[in-house]
């Protein structure tokens, strides 16, 4: 909505398209480059530290809260969880796509709120900075890495 209480729906088709724009290019480096095989770290942290005693019914606290390196993942973890039990199987291609749609919905946000902070300038020059930054494939591997 605009200041005066009424639907920009241009801003709403130009938001929807670069959200397509950026779906669309991550679930091609998907869909081209993904595996269906857990990487790396993946059989480690969610196979034997979180679904290994989910599926024996000895699920802690500590699992869902303790580091992995640096950093503690614990809603990634309650994510992970949820999809295993949604999908009846620990599927990365699944965990890759929703990755992306967050990801995706992380630069619309951003879109959205920077076009509240900068009400005076044009919301197509900022929407098209953020489509563009978010279009590029730097950070490939967190899109192909299902854990990520």
């Amino acid at each position: 909505m605009d200041t005066q209480g009424k639907t920009d729906y241009g801003w709403l088709l130009l938001l929807a398209t670069a959200g397509c724009l950026i779906l669309g290019s991550r679930l091609l480096i998907v869909q081209t480059c993904g595996s269906p095989v857990p990487l790396l770290d993946q059989w480690g942290e969610e196979g034997l530290n979180l679904y290994q005693p989910l599926l024996a019914g000895k699920l802690s606290a500590q699992n869902l809260t303790q580091p992995h390196i640096v950093h503690r993942i614990f809603f990634s973890r309650l994510f992970f969880i949820a999809l295993l039990k949604l999908n009846n199987q620990w599927d990365p291609l699944l965990q890759m796509t929703l990755g992306t749609l967050l990801f995706t919905l992380n630069g619309l946000l951003l879109a959205a709120l920077l076009r509240r902070v900068f009400d005076n300038h044009d919301p197509k020059l900022l929407l098209l900075a953020v489509t563009l930054l978010w279009l590029l494939p730097y950070g490939f591997d967190n899109t192909l890495w299902g854990f990520q």
